[in-house]
């Protein structure tokens, strides 16, 4: 069975974004633990506590990708779907990113009450 590097490169990609929400996953987990020792007593902000109570999202996020990579591994492609497709997992991967670093340091920025 030969694979063409279109394929190749969309199954990376795919791979890379499947990893890449793991990590987020992962991060949320363990500020989880971190904030419930070091603001023991403290409400945490809403964002964050939204993101620390659903962090199983991260890990259903790649699911459509996922599929329509394999889709898509059925069809002939060409270079500007592959390109569309990688911006696409690039741009949801940074509003994941930046989402997950904005979570983490929300209880760290002091606020008057």
């Amino acid at each position: 069975m030969k694979i063409d590097m279109q394929k190749a490169s969309l199954i990376l990609f795919t791979a890379a974004f499947v990893i890449g929400c793991v990590g987020p996953w992962l991060l949320s987990a363990l500020s989880e633990g971190i904030y419930a020792y070091h603001f023991r007593g403290h409400d945490l902000p809403g964002y964050t506590k939204f993101v620390l109570e659903n962090r199983t999202m991260f890990l259903v996020i790649p699911v459509p990708f996922v599929a329509l990579c394999l889709y898509a591994l059925r069809r002939s492609l060409n270079t500007e779907a592959i390109t569309l497709f990688v911006g696409i997992l690039a741009f949801v991967f940074m509003i994941l990113l930046f989402g997950v670093a904005a979570v983490a340091l929300l209880p760290c920025i002091p606020y008057m009450e």
